[in-house]
C-alpha cells in the first residue's frame, strides 16, 4: 500500500529497486488503476537473477544507443527538484518533501564549517573511512551520511542491513560512524564490543532521535571517541543544528548552522519568545525545503513567512546550544524513523473487527519507541491481537508495524473528539 501510494503521489515514471523488493513493487504497480507502464530497473549482484520484464542497473549503464544530444537540451537549474523524500506528518499520510539541488548543496556546505565538520579533507596521504549503515531512502542516510561525505571525497563502507558481526568487522576500518541511538546502545551495552572493534574510530555522529546519555557513557568507557549530535528533519534539508567539535555536553543537539536563523515561539500564540524558555523550534535558511509536493495547504501550515515550524519543543542555553524537550507533533520515533499514529489508526479502522482505535508510542530501550494500538473491538467480531498485528504488518514497512495491542471499552477523547493520547 505504501509503495502504491508513493508511486501515484509522486507521478513517478520509473522504479529502481533491488531483488528482495521486486515482487512488492510489481504487486503495487498492478493495483494502480489506469496506470501507465512503469519500467523497472533492478540493482543486483551478478549471482542474483532478475524477473523477466525487468532490466538490471548494469544493463542500463552499458546501453550504447542513447541519444546523448538530448542532454544538451537540458539546462541545469539549481532550484529544480533534486529529490522527493516522503516524510510522515500529523495528517497520517506521508507527504513528499521537495528538496532542490541548491538546498542539498547548501546543507552540505553548512556542515563543512570548521567548528562542526567531522571528516578531514581527502589528500594523497589520508582518507577518512565512513560507516554507511543508515538506509539511503532516509534523509539522514542520504544527505548527511552520503552526500556530505562525498563532498570531502571520503571512502564509504556500505552495509545492506545491520548484522552484528559484519557491522563490527566493518567498523574496525572506520574512522567515523553516523549512527542512530539503537546502534550507540549496541556498541555501549554489548559485552562482545571491545576497544579492538573501535580502534580506528575517531568520531560518532548521532542523529534521527535523542541519544541516551547513559548509553553514550558506556561506549566512552570502552574508548574515548568524540560523540556529536545533530537535530533536523526531512523538511529542513535535513540538518538544523549540529554539535561543535569541542562540545562535551551529550544532552545538547548542537548550535544553529551557519547562514541560518532560529527562534522559539509560543506553542499557543505563535509569538516569538525568550529562547531560554521551552517553545516550538522554528528555522529559516537556504537548506529549508521548497514545500510538500502537490500539497499547498500542508506547505502553508508548515512554512510561514519563510520559517519552518518544526512541531518540536526545545530551548537554547546561554551559549546557543539547543535542547529538545518534547514534540508537538504526535509522531512516534522508531529506530530514528517517524511513524504517524493517524496512518496506523486509519489502517486499523479498515478492519471489520475494529470499532475505534488510538495508537501511541511506548518507550523502548532498543528502538526508542514502538507503536502500541489501543483498540475498541466491534461487538460480535472481536479480533485477536495476532490477527491485528498481521493485518497491519501486511500493509506497512517493518518499522511502522504495531508492537502490541491493548483492548479497551472506549478511547478517551476531549469534547471536540480529539484523542487524549497521554491518557
Amino acid at each position: 500500500d505504501e509503495i502504491r501510494y508513493q508511486l501515484i503521489d509522486s507521478d513517478s515514471s520509473m522504479v529502481i529497486t533491488y531483488p528482495q523488493k521486486i515482487n512488492d513493487v510489481n504487486e503495487a504497480i498492478s493495483k494502480i488503476k489506469n496506470s501507465k507502464f512503469f519500467p523497472t530497473v533492478v540493482i543486483n549482484n551478478p549471482s542474483e537473477s532478475v524477473p523477466e520484464g525487468t532490466r538490471t542497473f548494469k544493463e542500463l549503464l552499458e546501453t550504447r544507443n542513447n541519444d546523448e544530444t538530448l542532454l544538451k537540451a537540458i539546462k541545469p537549474n539549481p532550484d529544480a527538484m533534486a529529490v522527493l523524500l516522503y516524510s510522515s506528518g500529523t495528517t497520517g499520510l506521508p507527504k513528499g518533501v521537495i528538496l532542490t539541488h541548491r538546498q542539498i548543496v547548501s546543507n552540505c556546505v553548512q556542515l563543512s564549517h570548521p567548528a562542526i565538520k567531522i571528516a578531514y579533507e581527502t589528500s594523497k596521504s589520508y582518507q577518512d573511512v565512513i560507516m554507511c549503515i543508515l538506509p539511503v531512502f532516509h534523509v539522514y542516510g542520504l544527505s548527511v551520511n552520503v552526500f556530505s561525505n562525498l563532498f570531502y571525497g571520503t571512502k564509504l563502507i556500505t552495509l545492506p542491513k545491520f548484522e552484528p558481526q559484519s557491522f563490527l568487522t566493518s567498523l574496525k576500518e572506520c574512522t567515523i560512524a553516523y549512527l542512530v541511538p539503537p546502534l550507540v546502545q549496541f556498541l555501549g551495552n554489548n559485552p562482545s564490543v571491545t576497544s579492538k572493534n573501535l580502534e580506528k574510530l575517531r568520531s560518532i555522529l548521532n542523529g534521527a532521535a535523542a541519544i541516551s546519555v547513559s548509553d553514550a557513557h558506556k561506549l566512552l568507557s570502552k574508548k574515548h571517541i568524540i560523540i556529536n549530535s545533530g537535530y533536523g528533519m526531512t523538511e529542513a534539508g535535513p540538518v538544523i543544528t549540529a554539535s561543535r567539535n569541542t562540545c562535551i555536553d551529550l544532552a545538547t543537539v548542537g548550535v544553529a548552522l551557519s547562514n541560518s536563523q532560529m527562534k522559539i515561539v509560543n506553542t499557543e500564540t505563535g509569538e516569538t519568545m525568550d529562547p531560554s524558555k521551552p517553545g516550538e523550534i522554528c528555522c529559516k535558511g537556504p537548506q529549508i525545503m521548497s514545500g510538500y509536493y502537490k500539497k499547498e495547504e500542508a506547505t502553508a501550515a508548515t512554512l510561514k513567512d519563510g520559517w519552518l515550524h518544526s512541531g518540536d519543543v526545545g530551548y537554547f542555553n546561554e551559549e546557543g546550544h539547543l535542547y529538545i524537550v518534547d514534540r508537538l507533533k504526535e509522531l512516534i520515533k522508531v529506530k530514528g524513523f517517524q511513524v504517524a499514529p493517524l496512518e496506523l489508526e486509519e489502517i486499523l479502522r479498515q478492519h471489520t473487527g475494529v470499532s475505534d482505535v488510538a495508537v501511541v508510542g511506548k518507550p523502548d530501550s532498543r528502538y526508542g519507541e514502538t507503536p502500541v494500538a489501543f483498540v475498541v473491538p466491534t461487538v460480535g467480531k472481536e479480533p485477536t491481537e495476532k490477527e491485528l498485528l498481521s493485518y497491519v504488518a501486511s500493509k506497512v514497512a517493518e518499522y511502522k508495524q504495531i508492537n502490541s495491542v491493548v483492548f479497551m471499552t472506549s478511547i478517551p477523547k476531549n469534547t471536540t473528539g480529539k484523542i487524549l493520547r497521554k491518557q
